[in-house]
């Protein structure tokens, strides 16, 4: 619960928070995407994939940006790009594109789009 002393908020709101994203993901998959935030405009996906797993090769049929917060890893679009990712690094990726992550370590993404 959080309270709002000032503006249109004033009062006593009751909002859900998480705090982590490491809540989302309760089952053992070696590779696990939750949807967290959704709304008419985009989508806010979070991704554990474990060490030396790899996401397996797809295409979104719409743009996104893949975010690193924790852990190495290597996002490839098929055989000509490969580029390795650490907390903080990212990539942009255009639609229609086939692309695939694999997990050097325990990693942890966050995918908008």
């Amino acid at each position: 619960m959080r309270i709002f002393e000032k503006g249109s908020f004033a009062g006593i709101v009751k909002i859900p928070i998480k705090m982590n994203l490491s809540d989302l993901h309760t089952d053992d998959k070696p590779v696990s995407a939750k949807p967290f935030f959704k709304d008419g405009e985009g989508t806010a996906i979070s991704i554990r994939i474990a060490a030396g797993e790899t996401l397996k090769e797809h295409v979104s049929k719409v743009p996104a940006v893949l975010i690193c917060i924790e852990g190495e890893c290597t996002y490839s679009e098929g055989d000509a790009v490969n580029s390795p990712m650490h907390p903080g690094t990212y990539v942009e990726i255009a639609s229609d594109v086939k692309h695939a992550v694999t997990a050097q370590t325990d990693v942890r993404l966050l995918l908008v789009k």
